[in-house]
């Protein structure tokens, strides 16, 4: 029966799904590394272990969040396997084995979830279909939702390392967009997405970040070791530029996931990275400052002695003409160089000093 007192065709697909994986687990008759499985044929169950491997690999990063549960069917001519994700009823993702081809079919209530999850087979040529908006009365809240489906032909082994790498794919759609809208208070949302991306290409995860509150971390981190350097209201990316607050967050999100998995506090560890990163971005910035003080000096002395030589009428004015050329070259290039670390680092307490050597 629909909740809400609505029907549509797709929710009863997906009461039917549901109500088939209860029966499934019900005549279960046999588990293949976790996955309940039903009426198999012996050339059904490597395709089944390698998605389970993959899965396995990567299953302890969704810490205490339910979901991933894994059945199996052989129908027709084919074996299908159904994974359901984070539970969610928009959510889920079914994989058909047929011969020489794998065809995965994802639906998903976030449409930069769903390209998420289609970007991380780009080592597999699999040829997707369209993104596509559907809406179902009692699904989603009635809220749109996306479908994707793609295909893969190869040999056995391939077909059997792309299981693999679905089956490891899949934690990392859980709370991933819970996990994107909380670094976007600290990245933009495009940064926001390369990260998530780096953490499950890397098999970090986000979801030992957000359960140890890592934006909460990561004000904390800031409050404890860099108060008087960065100020109220001041986003880390203008402190440390772009790149040096993505690694930190990276190391952020690493930090979170050892942390919960070895029992110990990432707190401390990730203020001392904080500080070390702003040491060393300060101390960049007073260098160019330094080597430009330099280049003056080399100028000054050089002015020096042309009128001192200009005294007794030695001066090579074309020889001292073309080392000042030269110097002016250097110049301009650290010049160049300390304002385009500048534009990285707005806000900078040494910003001005560098802008003054140009």
């Amino acid at each position: 029966m629909p909740r809400d007192g609505a029907d549509s065709l797709h929710r009863l697909v997906m009461d039917l799904h549901k109500a088939l994986n209860a029966l499934t687990a019900k005549c279960a008759e046999e588990s293949i590394a976790g996955a309940r499985c039903y009426g198999l044929g012996s050339e059904d169950r490597p395709f089944i272990a390698a998605f389970m491997r993959g899965l396995d690999r990567t299953r302890g990063l969704k810490f205490d969040h339910p979901g991933l549960d894994t059945a199996a069917v052989r129908g027709d001519h084919r074996l299908l396997i159904q994974n359901d994700i984070g539970t969610t009823d928009a959510h889920v993702l079914v994989v058909s084995v047929e011969g020489s081809a794998v065809t995965v079919t994802h639906s998903d209530v976030h449409e930069p979830r769903a390209k998420f999850f289609v970007g991380l087979f780009d080592a597999f040529p699999v040829k997707w279909s369209r993104l596509r908006q559907e809406r179902a009365e009692g699904l989603a809240k009635g809220e749109a939702f996306y479908l994707i489906s793609g295909r893969y032909e190869a040999g056995q082994e391939s077909l059997q390392a792309f299981l693999e790498a679905i089956g490891a794919a899949l934690v990392f759609l859980i709370d991933w967009n819970k996990a994107r809208k909380a670094l976007r208070k600290l990245v933009s949302n495009g940064d926001a997405v390369v990260l998530l991306n780096w953490a499950a290409r890397h098999e970090i995860g986000h979801r030992g970040f957000l359960q140890l509150r890592g934006i909460e971390l990561v004000a904390s981190a800031v409050r404890q070791a860099a108060p008087a350097r960065i100020g109220f209201g001041e986003e880390l990316g203008d402190v440390l530029g772009r790149e040096a607050t993505l690694e930190f967050l990276k190391t952020a999100l690493r930090l979170s996931t050892e942390a919960l998995r070895q029992g110990r506090s990432v707190r401390e560890t990730l203020e001392v990275d904080l500080v070390r990163r702003i040491e060393r971005n300060e101390s960049a910035l007073l260098t160019t400052v330094v080597r430009q003080l330099g280049l003056a000096r080399d100028i000054a002395t050089a002015m020096a002695g042309d009128i001192a030589d200009g005294r007794y009428g030695r001066v090579d004015a074309a020889s001292h003409a073309a080392r000042a050329k030269r110097i002016e070259g250097k110049a301009d290039a650290i010049a160049l160089e300390a304002r385009r670390s500048i534009e990285r680092t707005e806000g900078q307490p040494h910003h001005d000093q560098a802008r003054q050597c140009g």
